[in-house]
């Protein structure tokens, strides 16, 4: 149990996640909202290691690397979650070389098919995918991780 602060098991911290990520569905041009996801999604690793994976890992490294065998997304919630704390990312974990508002020239109501305002992360080898993607794909790895908790 952590005594340290209002929420006092990983669950309570992933039924933070999914808050932050419905606020951020309701407004999903904020840097801010997803920033947000990102960090609660990459801190819940820490907690549930201590809750859940002590006893199946020696550490939360190694539970980590297995957790990235099925979200290699945990990665990129890293670099953010550590560049908003620290500024930089001295130990990155993904090749994320930035982020960005895309403006587009169609509006949130079309698929991202069609050019429209987005977050996006940049990635090393010029790739960049909207930032909506990548929460999505991490809320439904903790998702099905919950599922399968009491």
């Amino acid at each position: 149990m952590n005594q340290s602060t209002l929420l006092t098991s990983s669950r309570d911290l992933y039924q933070k996640l999914l808050q932050d990520y419905a606020d951020f569905n309701n407004d999903p041009l904020s840097a801010y909202k997803a920033l947000d996801c990102a960090a609660v999604a990459w801190h819940l690793t820490d907690w549930v290691f201590h809750e859940y994976e002590k006893l199946a890992f020696p550490n939360v490294g190694s539970m980590r690397e297995e957790f990235y065998k099925s979200c290699d997304d945990l990665k990129t919630m890293h670099d953010l979650a550590t560049g908003l704390k620290h500024f930089t990312i001295s130990n990155p974990k993904s090749n994320m070389s930035g982020s960005h508002l895309h403006q587009g020239g169609f509006s949130r109501a079309f698929s991202f098919g069609f050019n429209v305002s987005r977050l996006e992360i940049q990635y090393s080898d010029k790739a960049s995918e909207p930032i909506d993607l990548l929460l999505e794909r991490v809320v439904n790895f903790w998702s099905d991780y919950f599922s399968d908790k009491n």
